[in-house]
Order: structure tokens, then sequence, then C-alpha cells
């Protein structure tokens, strides 16, 4: 049907041809149709048009009315088109009315219906439902992350970062009642005593913390808690009671009935465990939602504790046991919470998938949906010491004794397992069969083809490692891991005394290790958080269920690395962080031993080096972790060690200990003083042997002063101690200087009656001089605990310059106390000056040398100009001379130090350097410019700093 309609309009008379001023179409306008022109009659139209000139109407005839200007007018359909449209509609209504019901079926119901048309043909069609099933059938749950769109975002983050690590590390809480471990982890303050049965980790209301495995990203929230201010936690294993043995030529770990059936079992190969080191980490995995498996949890996270899933009120895992959710093996407090999938709504399903954060795809070709979970895994370290393999990138497993089994979808598992199969255990970069190895990328270990995840890909990331007191009794010798005070008469609970204020009848039976397990010895209401005791049975009062920050029972190894990879910008700013003193140190607890024993022969090794030489006997009982050779070693550097031999009240330092296989006899290189030692003499030998236990950070270092005859008639000090000895012995004179560099003071007892009885005092330490100012006569052995803090490097190898010439850094210069720990770590020297203005410089290198292979020539020239300010020191304390440079080691960052020890001479009234960095391996001495012996050498940070990024 036709119509038009206009509001303005001009007719002449006479004329046959309408202006329509308004231009309004005039497209639907035909011949025959009927013009009405305000109130006069119908006229027919011959034509409508458009030109340049306006908007025209053509009448058949000519106007016959008189002339119009600017009036309405419409276009009337003829009676044909009104027939048309009639006809067109009661034919609509025909056909509605004929299909009405099929339209209603075609609505509602699935399947088809048969649609008629006028001349009563039929055609079937798909009802709507019909077609939403087939559609939804092709491409079920829309809103769903798809399995490729999964992998390609995972790819996008595989090019992205160049190791799996941490996006983000989390924040801490700004509170007094915690203490930094490090970015976003923390532990409870000791003296407040809350939040230490577990290690913390991010807040609420900041940015959580990011894990990146294997390319998928992970957020941490409501891990093992769900509370107002702790974002996540990380449980440890419980502590050792004395009742575990650890078979290292078997593999095999026992937990006996008590600990005297445990001490009572040891073998040379076969030990009680007491001093244990714990690893943590996470697991990830991809899993399949099936009926026997329903549940989704936030973010993956299997021990999540969060009360809801994006709005989705979140309830227990019913279906699951408790060891698929446990940290560690034993755990049943960390079952997590999470949402049936096969019972949830539509709505509930869309709401959580369509959170990408979940981790939650759906997979077309089998028709399920997938979720990336993480699990939180923490180790016992099977038996005493540190773990073997905790790198990815330089060893072929993690493994501590044994190799650490994967557990992925499977409900329960052993944590170790003692064969090499590679499809049950986690293994690295560096494992022969490589075939096996799915997509990864560095810093993982992973499983090769097993059932422990959809499609073999189950991945660990180790981030970190933590020190364990044990539940045993305290004791300096016999069990310097322990916490609990001891009964003061002998199974009386109600008495309770420390190891050296006992006066009852316990102290008659303590007198191993196994007697400070002994339930009559140790009073088993101490040692643990909330025990009520005013006094603590350790020095630093720590306990046994709490976990601290560094030293003893603290975090060890903090391996939460980055993913995004370190530039030289940044190494440069860690480099200021370790000359800054907030880098965190690591190094491992040392034993000090006295021997008697005598000289079967002695030779000479170099200027002023002679070398003792012993039978086997008195020095196989030390369990020396020595360096074994079947000859004598004549490329044997410079170390100093703690260790001494005394012969007529002199005191020879000695540089190593060596076991010559072939003969069975033990070398011992000492430094030539006053005299010289003949073979047949009888000396005392003051061992300093390090153990395989390490701390972090701040901890307590125990330092024992004391005639070594004295020492040895100390029944609680005989068999040696956790520590080391200081050199100079008791004359009624003060000035003792301690081992390590203090840091803060703990405690100190005495005994002046070879150790019947023992006192407490405060003594006087000057931190400047580092040393103990009081007098002591020389009936006395001291025992001093104080705060130290663990060495930020060790000795290292010339290496490869990261970078070529642009990982070169600058040559400093100090004898500040900010630098007090760097150059103790380097040199083995305490800094001691007290005026601390203008004490350091940093000057730039003025010849780089000749680089051979990538690394420093030892004998090139490494010019710098000596800054004419650097100042004289006081109490006569050394200064260190080094210059940093980027190391890459298998992908990861570390720092090196060419380094030299720098003397003052008040005679020549220089330092005595001439202006040039010396190179060589490991710690060494040479002769300064004015012919004093000086220490100069390599070292690297004890931590890895993070991995690198790619040139590509």
């Amino acid at each position: 049907m036709t119509w038009f309609n206009s509001a303005n309009s001009n007719a002449t008379n006479g004329s046959n041809i309408i202006k329509i001023n308004d231009n309004q179409s005039v497209a639907n306008i035909r011949a025959s149709d009927a013009l009405v022109l305000g109130a006069f009659a119908p006229v027919e139209i011959a034509k409508a048009y458009v030109t340049t000139h306006g908007t025209f109407v053509e009448l058949i005839k000519p106007w016959p009315n008189a002339t119009q200007n600017q009036v309405p007018c419409v276009a009337l359909p003829t009676s044909g088109d009104f027939n048309t449209a009639v006809s067109a509609l009661n034919n609509a209504s025909k056909m509605v009315n004929d299909n009405y019901k099929a339209m209603i079926e075609w609505q509602t119901k699935t399947g088809t219906v048969e649609f008629s048309d006028l001349e009563g043909n039929t055609q079937s069609v798909k009802t709507l439902r019909q077609m939403q099933i087939e559609i939804d059938t092709a491409n079920p749950y829309p809103w769903a992350m798809r399995k490729g769109e999964f992998e390609a975002r995972r790819q996008q983050y595989l090019n992205r970062y160049v190791a799996s690590g941490f996006v983000h590390l989390g924040e801490s809480l700004t509170s007094t009642h915690y203490i930094n471990v490090g970015p976003g982890l923390y532990t409870g303050n000791e003296s407040s005593g809350d939040f230490m049965d577990n290690l913390n980790w991010g807040v609420h209301g900041g940015q959580y913390p990011v894990l990146c495995v294997a390319g998928v990203l992970t957020q941490l929230k409501d891990l093992s808690i769900n509370q107002s201010s702790i974002a996540n936690i990380i449980k440890l294993p419980t502590a050792e009671d004395g009742r575990r043995t650890y078979d290292c030529s078997t593999s095999t770990t026992v937990t006996h009935s008590t600990a005297s059936v445990a001490f009572a079992s040891e073998t040379p190969t076969n030990q009680v465990v007491t001093e244990r080191m714990d690893m943590w980490g996470f697991e990830a995995f991809p899993r399949e939602i099936t009926e026997a498996d329903p549940f989704v949890y936030q973010h993956g996270l299997l021990q999540s504790q969060a009360s809801d899933i994006s709005g989705v009120a979140t309830i227990d895992d019913n279906v699951r046991p408790d060891s698929y959710f446990a940290w560690y093996e034993g755990d049943n407090t960390s079952r997590g919470k999470g949402v049936n999938w096969m019972t949830a709504t539509a709505s509930e399903r869309q709401s959580i998938a369509s959170d990408p954060k979940n981790n939650l795809f759906f997979d077309d070709k089998t028709g399920r949906f997938n979720q990336w979970c993480v699990r939180g895994r923490s180790f016992a370290g099977l038996g005493n010491g540190d773990w073997d393999n905790i790198d990815s990138e330089s060893t072929s497993s993690l493994s501590c004794k044994a190799r650490v089994t994967a557990q992925g979808v499977l409900n329960t598992v052993e944590s170790f397992h003692k064969t090499s199969n590679s499809a049950v255990t986690f293994h690295g970069k560096h494992y022969a069969r490589t075939s096996m190895l799915k997509q990864h990328q560095k810093g993982l270990f992973r499983t090769g083809i097993s059932n422990s995840a959809l499609g073999g890909e189950c991945y660990f990331l180790v981030c970190g490692t933590v020190n364990r007191l044990n539940k045993g009794g305290y004791h300096p010798s016999f069990n310097p891991q322990g916490t609990r005070l001891l009964t003061n008469e002998y199974g009386n609970h109600a008495t309770s005394a420390t190891w050296f204020n006992g006066s009852g009848t316990t102290k008659a039976y303590l007198n191993s290790t196994q007697s400070l397990f002994d339930p009559n010895v140790v009073n088993t209401a101490s040692g643990f958080i909330g025990d009520g005791f005013s006094i603590k049975a350790r020095p630093d009062g720590r306990l046994f269920d709490a976990i601290y920050a560094s030293g003893q029972g603290g975090v060890c190894r903090d391996m939460r690395y980055a993913a995004q990879g370190l530039s030289l910008d940044d190494i440069v700013a860690l480099d200021l962080k370790v000359k800054s003193g907030q880098a965190r140190g690591n190094e491992k607890l040392c034993k000090t031993m006295i021997l008697k024993d005598t000289v079967t022969n002695v030779t000479s090794k170099s200027a002023g080096i002679k070398v003792l030489i012993f039978n086997k006997d008195k020095f196989a009982t030390l369990g020396l972790d020595v360096h074994t050779h079947n000859h004598e070693n004549r490329g044997l550097t410079h170390q100093r060690t703690g260790s001494y031999v005394l012969f007529n009240s002199t005191i020879y330092p000695i540089s190593h200990v060596l076991h010559i296989t072939s003969t069975d006899l033990f070398y011992v290189y000492y430094e030539i003083a006053n005299g010289e030692i003949s073979s047949g003499s009888e000396v005392t030998l003051i061992i300093n042997k390090e153990l395989k236990l390490p701390v972090a950070g701040e901890y307590t270092h125990m330092d024992v002063m004391g005639d070594p005859d004295k020492i040895l008639l100390c029944e609680q000090l005989k068999s040696g101690w956790v520590g080391n000895w200081i050199s100079k012995v008791p004359d009624n004179t003060d000035g003792y200087t301690l081992t390590k560099p203090f840091s803060s003071q703990s405690a100190c007892i005495y005994t002046l009656n070879n150790g019947a009885s023992w006192n407490a005092l405060t003594p006087d330490i000057d931190s400047t001089t580092n040393k103990l100012t009081d007098s002591w006569n020389p009936d006395a052995v001291v025992i001093q605990a104080y705060k130290s803090k663990a060495k930020l490097a060790h000795q290292a190898s010339n290496s490869v310059i990261y970078k070529g010439l642009s990982g070169v850094g600058n040559v400093f210069l100090t004898q500040n106390l900010i630098q007090r720990e760097l150059c103790y770590s380097l040199t083995n020297n305490v800094i001691v000056r007290s005026a601390h203005a203008q004490s350091e410089s940093t000057v730039p290198l003025k010849d780089f040398g000749r680089l051979d292979d990538g690394s420093f020539f030892q004998t090139s020239s490494r010019a710098f100009d000596f800054p004419l300010n650097f100042p004289i020191p006081d109490n006569n304390s050394s200064a260190l001379l080094a210059l940093n440079y980027a190391v890459e080691e298998h992908g990861q960052a570390f720092i090196n130090y060419a380094f030299a020890e720098l003397h003052y001479d008040s005679a020549a009234n220089n330092w005595g350097c001439d202006g040039n960095i010396p190179i060589a391996n490991g710690l060494n001495t040479m002769l300064d410019t004015n012919g004093n012996t000086v220490v100069f050498g390599t070292a690297q940070t004890v931590e890895v700093l993070g991995w690198v990024k790619s040139d590509v």
C-alpha cells in the first residue's frame, strides 16, 4: 500500500504541476493515485518526481481550482491497492489461524513441527528448543572458557615470563606483631608469641601473591586460612620427638614406639633425626571435573578456605580424604572448601567459570570441565641436615636422601619414594630420560608419564626451606636444636631446670643425646607456644612449634624468585642491597671439638706452613667431613677455619685438615708462629667442623672461652659444642674477641670449677670492637651466646662475567660498620672502626684488563685510583676492597666479588694498596705493598638473586 502526506504544497490554477515545499518523499506515489489538496475533490496523479528545483507531483489534468499556497495534501492509493492489501491481510489471518497450534509447538517443544501454506502444502521445521539444543551440543556452555583459549593464554605467559616463579610476592602486614622474612612473607613476633605456628603470606586488601607455573597464573588467596588480615598460611610438619630414625644405606625411615627404642636401633648408617630441614612449595596440575571428583575451588587452590567462589557459597569437600588436602604427610587439618560442580545451578556455574582467575575451562573434545589446581606441600627432611637437591636447573631430582613423590590427583602418596621411578617422582632439568619431559619452564621439577595428573602434567615449584627445632631438652652439646626445659628431680614434672642450673637428681642422667629425649629427664610441659614458663631452655628462648623469620627454627632459604627475570639494573640494585646490610645471608652451623693426640710426623708444605701427620685412631672419632684424597693435595688454597693447634701455650691457626686414604693418615696444615712442633709431641687440637645444618639471616651463635684442658674437664662440653672457640685463653685480662660479628646479646654463663656449677651474668660486650671487655681468670670456662648474621657470600671461582664488561661494577672500599657482615663474609675479618663518616668510597675502574673466555685474566691489570679521602682507621680496623660483577649460572643470577683485605700501615702512612684489583679463585693470601699479609680472592652471593632475562 502506497501513502503520502505533505504539510506544505502549492497548486496554481491552470497548471498540472503541484510543488511539494517540505520535500516529503514521493517514492511511494504511483500513477492513478489520487491527490487530495486542502478541502478540494481528489484529482488523478500522472506521476511524481524530484529535480534540482524541488519535489513535484504532476496531474493528469491542470489544477481546476483557485491557486493554493502552503496547504497540506495527501496521496490516496487506488482501489486496486486497497483490494490487494485486504486480500493479503485475509490470507495472513488464514495462515495464522491454520498454523496457530504449530507455532505454539515450535516455541515450546523439541523435535520438528509441520507448517502449511495457502495451497495446503506442508513444511517440516525444527522447533526453537531443538535448534538451541543442537547449538548447545555443538558449542555447549558458551559462557565457559574453552581449552583452546586457556592454552593460548598459557602460551602468552610462557612467552612473557622467563621462568616459573612469582608475578607478585604479595604484601606483608605492617604490625609489631609480625616480623618480615621477605616480600609478602612474615612470621609472628617472638615477643608477642602471636601467629607463630605457621608462615604467613600476603594480606587482604593489598596485592595478593600471584604464582606462575608452566604458564598458568594462580592468585594465592585464602590458602589454608580465612582470616580478616592474613591472606595465606604455609603449614609445616610437626617437630621431631626423638622417635624417628633414618637409615642412609636403605633410604628407610622408621617411627619407633619410644625415643629409647629409636636410639637403641642406631648404627653408623641408621641415626635418630634431631636436626631436620623442612622444604615447602607448590604442586600444580590440571584435573578433570567428574561425578567422582566434582568439586571446584577458588583459583584452583585445593586447600582454599574461601567462604565463596565468585559469590557462590562454598562447603567442605566431602568427597576426597584428608590426605588429598594435606600439606604434609599426616596433616588432617587442611581440607579445602569448594563448590560441587555437579549440583551447582547453571547461573552458579556461569558465575564461577566467568572469572578467569578460577582457571576453569571446558574441553570440547572430552565434553568435560577441567580446573588447573595448586596444592601447597611441605616436607620434613628424611634425615639430619640439609636437602640434597632443590635446584631444578642444576640437578636431576628433587630429593632429601630420597626422591619426592608427586601426588597430583591421587588421594594419598608417601612423601618420598626410595627408588628413582620417574613416573611417580619429581625430577629436574638434568634428568637423563629427557624424552619423558612435558612442556615446562625453568624453575620447575616435573614428573614423567604418570597418572598423577591430566596428561601427566604435574609440576613442583620449590619456594624455600626451614630450619627446625625438636621436642627434646636443650643442651649446647648433646641437643643444640632442643627446646624443652629439664626436670630438676628425675621423673618429677612439677620441677624444672635448664641444662646448667639443675641441682637435683636429673643432673646425673644428663649424659647423651638420648637422655635429652628421656621423658623423666625432659619437662614435657615446656618448649611450646603458651607453655606458661617464664624461663626458657634455649638462650634465644625459642620453641619447637613456632616458625621464626631466621636462624634456628626459622626460615632458611627463600626461593620465591620473580618470574619476570632480572635485568642488569636489577642486579645493580641487589648489589646495593648487599652493601647496605639488607641482604639475607646463609651459612652452615659449625661444631667445635677438642682432641689431644700425638704427632707421628712433621713435613713442610710451603713458606710459613707446616703439616702435622696423625694416625686415624682419634681423628676418626671426630666424624670430620674433611678433604679426602689418595695422595697429598698440593693445590690447597689458604683458608681460615676456626681450628687451632695448641702446643706449649702457643696457638697455631689451622688452615686445612686432609685425610690421605692411601695411608689412612690425617694431615693438619698449620701456620708457623713462634717455634715449631716436632714429631712425637702431644698437642691439643681445636677442630671446627662444618655441620650439614644451615641457618639464614640472624641466628644465635655460641662462643666458648677457656683453656682447652679445662673445657675437657667439663662434662657438658667435652664432646664438643655447636659454635666456635675464642682463641684467647683467660689470663686475668679483658679483650676477648668474638668469633662472629656481634649483632645483639643473648646470654652468658660461666663455670670456675670445671662445670660442677654454672652461673649466669650479663657481660660487657663492646659492639664496636666485637670484644668481651670483662676480665676473666684462668679457671673460667665461659659460654657466650649472641646474635650474629649468616654470611652473605661464600668462596667461589673467577667466573664468566654476565653481559661482558657491561656486567662489571665499580670498585668499592669500606671500613663502615654497615658493611661489617659483607667484610666478614669475604675476608673473615670484622670491621671495628668506631667513626663512620666518609668511611666508604666508590670509584670506577680505569682499566678492565684482559678477559679470558669471558672472565677476568688473573695477571691482567685492573687499575683504579685509590681515593685520596679514604680515612685512616681507628681501633686498627681493617678495610675491604671489592669489585662486583654479575654472573649467570644455569639461567640464575649471582654477584661475584673480587676482593682484598686492606691493612693500614701507620709507619708507611698508607693502606698498602697498589691500585689494582687482584683476581684468584677462593681465598688466598698475598703481601701488600707494605709487606703485610692480607687475604684476597673471589666470593659469590650465597643466594640466587633470581632468573636472568633472555637476550631474545
